[in-house]
């Protein structure tokens, strides 16, 4: 019977460690578990970070295209602004000499 006691004892004197001992794992659990998130979401964070960077460098390809696409469109139409003054003066000048042409012929 003193045996069983002094096991009751001995159990009843190691809770306070156990109970230490589960506060510590309940605290390590915790804190493995916090990480783990903490460290899922920089992941993803990294992985959104990537995606917007390699977003922002197609963007910024597309409007150094499209920019260089506006240069060359706006040459041709300044070049075919500059033929069109052209053409129309020849067109004058030809429509002046079918004229004088018609006058002499009449004035015949």
């Amino acid at each position: 019977m003193r045996q069983k006691a002094v096991m009751l004892l001995c159990c009843l004197a190691s809770l306070p460690v156990w109970a230490q001992t589960a506060n510590v794992d309940a605290l390590l659990l915790s804190a493995q578990m916090a990480y783990q998130e903490a460290d899922s979401k920089q992941d993803q964070a990294r992985k959104r970070l990537l995606q917007a960077e390699d977003e922002l460098k197609l963007a910024q390809k597309r409007l150094a295209d499209a920019q260089l696409q506006v240069q060359q469109a706006t040459q041709v139409q300044q070049q075919a602004t500059a033929d069109k003054a052209a053409a129309d003066a020849v067109m004058q000048q030809t429509t002046q000499r079918l004229r004088d042409a018609w006058q002499q012929k009449e004035g015949q």
